[in-house]
């Protein structure tokens, strides 16, 4: 398994993972919400967790954002997203993530 950032070479492992899911995922099947959201701004992406086949078992949207704490400007990483497409897949994805997050907030 490895974590792999989102691109457009990525969309047909995605949709075939989502089209495989009961999960309500609405976004995630537009092709217009991808490209605006995770490839057009540099502080938004979409990770996946691929198997050696290449087919997708886990999402997860971060996004950065700027906020202020006791005074002082920090950088925070916003999870959305959040899919698991094969049973234990996500949590390894989210611990990769929280390794690579200095503050995550989830909700």
């Amino acid at each position: 398994m490895k974590v792999i950032e989102y691109a457009p070479e990525h969309s047909s492992a995605l949709a075939s993972a989502l089209a495989g899911s009961s999960l309500e995922t609405p976004l995630l099947r537009s092709g217009a919400y991808l490209d605006h959201y995770f490839l057009s701004s540099p502080n938004s992406k979409l990770l996946l967790l691929v198997d050696a086949s290449g087919e997708v078992l886990a999402t997860l949207g971060s996004e950065t954002i700027r906020l202020v704490i006791g005074g002082r400007p920090r950088e925070a990483s916003v999870l959305s997203n959040t899919y698991s497409f094969k049973p234990g897949a996500f949590p390894f994805l989210f611990l990769h993530w929280m390794k690579a997050a200095r503050i995550g907030i989830t909700f």
